[in-house]
């Protein structure tokens, strides 16, 4: 049976930022998560370990290059739900990535230390395929609106392949900003926000001025 992923919605819902890690990206969130590693989530919609959209890596894929053609980002984001639940199947339409020469950004609720203690090869596979990993819960005692692509101070950039230079990003001015996407069916999706707060009132303040 052709691997498949779990994404949160259809792979068309999903737009492109430059909120959520270097240059432009392909942005999408997969469902479930079995780790539950805050109680700020920002999409506990997506926590439900349920079938959701369920597409085989090859689709996903073929998608993804056509979308490419048309708008030419660098990149794809993995959020969630829990990336590491699909380890194995994310982990090949990495690879398929790094072939297309399209660099891949994974954010994780496990720390870096605790996926490679684990030693499960599905994980190791996705990590070798993230040039930048995003680690860690978010905690909101230690949200930060300083912090580069993530929320609290505790959440680590960690460069796992040469295709970026740390320090050449790192010197780069820090952009926070939001993206708000409407689907036909009313609802609303929003990247680039790093807290809850700040998603619910985006939310509210949306609304209230007659989006």
């Amino acid at each position: 049976m052709p691997s498949q992923i779990n994404l949160a919605d259809r792979a068309e819902n999903f737009c492109t930022s430059t909120l959520n890690g270097p240059g432009e990206r392909y942005v999408f969130w997969v469902q479930g998560c079995a780790l539950r590693c805050t109680t700020d989530c920002l999409n506990p919609e997506y926590l439900a370990v349920i079938p959701k959209v369920v597409i085989t890596v090859d689709d996903f894929v073929a998608y993804i290059l056509e979308l490419r053609n048309k708008r030419d980002f660098e990149g794809v984001t993995i959020l969630g739900g829990e990336p590491f639940d699909q380890a194995e199947s994310l982990a090949e339409l990495g690879r398929q990535m790094q072939l297309a020469e399209i660099s891949v950004m994974t954010y994780t609720g496990y720390t870096y230390e605790a996926l490679t203690r684990r030693e499960r090869s599905a994980d190791l596979a996705l990590l070798a395929i993230t040039d930048i990993l995003v680690d860690g819960p978010f905690i909101p005692a230690l949200q930060s609106e300083n912090l580069r692509w993530r929320g609290s101070s505790n959440q680590r950039l960690i460069f796992l392949s040469n295709r970026y230079s740390e320090q050449i990003i790192a010197a780069q001015p820090v952009q926070k900003g939001v993206n708000i996407v409407m689907h036909p069916d009313g609802r609303m999706q929003i990247s680039g926000s790093q807290n809850k707060q700040c998603t619910e009132a985006i939310v509210k303040s949306f609304w209230n001025e007659g989006g």
